[in-house]
C-alpha cells in the first residue's frame, strides 16, 4: 500500500459514512476501479475510529449531556431527555448485534459483487425518493418511541448489505416515522457511534496479529484523512438536510448503480484505472 491509497481510501470512508451513498460499496467500487490491494483488518479498523470520534467531536455536546445524564443525581429535564436518547440509541443498536451474532456473513467481504452493490445503490435512490414523497417531519427526538427506535434499528441491520447507505438508511427511516429533517441526520449519526465501533471491534477480531506488519504511517495518514473527511462531511450533511430533500443523492445513487450494471453488461472489465 503506498500513500496515495490510504489518502483515497480515508476519503472515501470519511465522506460516503455520513453522506447517504454507503461506504462499504464506495470502498469496494474505488477498490475495483483502481486495483487497489485489500488493506487490512487493522486499516478498516482505523478508519471506523476516525469516524467515530469524528462523531463524538461534531455532537461532543449531545455526547456531554448524555454522559452527565447517568448522575443518579442528575433529575432535571435535560438530562432525564439525554437519558432517554440513550436507552434509545441502546435500543437501536440490538438488531444490528443480533444480525452480526446470527448471520455473521453480512460483516464479510464474501458476495461484495459490483452486480450487487449496484442493484442495492439503486434500490436506496429509489428509497429515499419514496420516502421523500411520504415524509411530514414535525417530531423532535424527545417524541421518539420505543418503537420508533427499534423501526431505525432495523433499518441500520439491513445496511449490514454494502450498496445501502447506513446513515441513509436510518435518515430516510426516521424521515418515514415523521421525525424533522434535522433530527432524523441527528438521531443517526448518533447512532453510528455504537455501529462503527462495532464494525472495528469485529475487523480487529479477523486479524492474525502474530502475521500483521503494521504500516504506522500509513494508518496514520489514513486516520488522519479519514477524520478531517468524516468531520466535514456531517457538517456538510447536517446543513444540506435542513433545507433540501435526499433526491440529489437519489440521482447519483441510480445515476452510479445503472452505470456499474452497463458496465457490467458490456463485459468492460475493472480496474479501469491503475494508481
Amino acid at each position: 500500500m503506498d500513500f496515495i491509497q490510504p489518502i483515497v481510501l480515508g476519503v472515501v470512508q470519511g465522506l460516503a459514512e455520513f453522506l447517504p451513498v454507503s461506504s462499504s460499496g464506495h470502498l469496494v467500487i474505488v477498490r475495483e476501479i483502481f486495483g487497489f490491494e485489500d488493506q487490512g483488518a487493522l486499516f478498516d479498523a482505523v478508519l471506523h475510529l476516525a469516524t467515530v470520534i469524528a462523531i463524538l467531536i461534531y455532537f461532543r455536546a449531545d455526547w456531554a449531556n448524555i454522559i452527565s445524564s447517568l448522575n443518579p443525581r442528575s433529575n432535571n429535564h435535560s438530562a432525564i431527555q439525554s437519558r432517554r436518547i440513550l436507552w434509545l440509541l441502546v435500543l437501536s443498536t440490538l438488531p444490528a448485534i443480533a444480525g452480526g451474532l446470527l448471520f455473521p456473513q453480512l460483516f464479510t467481504e464474501q458476495g461484495r459483487t459490483l452486480t450487487m452493490i449496484a442493484s442495492l445503490m439503486v434500490f436506496t435512490g429509489l428509497m429515499f425518493i419514496v420516502v421523500e414523497r411520504v415524509s411530514r417531519g414535525k417530531k423532535n427526538l424527545s417524541k421518539l418511541t420505543f418503537f420508533d427506535a427499534l423501526s431505525l434499528g432495523v433499518a441500520q441491520l439491513g445496511a449490514m448489505l454494502p450498496g445501502i447507505s447506513r446513515s441513509g438508511a436510518t435518515i430516510a427511516t426516521g424521515l418515514y416515522i415523521g421525525l424533522k429533517r434535522e433530527e432524523a441526520a441527528r438521531y443517526a449519526f448518533l447512532l453510528g457511534v455504537p455501529a462503527l465501533v462495532l464494525a472495528g471491534g469485529y475487523a480487529l477480531l479477523k486479524m492474525e496479529f502474530g502475521q500483521v506488519v503494521v504500516n504506522w504511517a500509513e494508518l496514520g495518514i489514513g486516520f488522519a484523512v479519514s477524520l478531517v473527511s468524516s468531520i466535514v462531511a456531517i457538517a456538510m450533511m447536517m446543513r444540506f438536510v435542513r433545507t433540501h430533500k435526499l433526491h440529489a443523492f437519489s440521482v447519483y445513487l441510480i445515476a452510479l448503480g445503472l452505470l456499474l450494471i452497463s458496465l457490467k453488461i458490456a463485459h468492460i472489465g475493472l480496474p479501469l484505472f491503475q494508481l
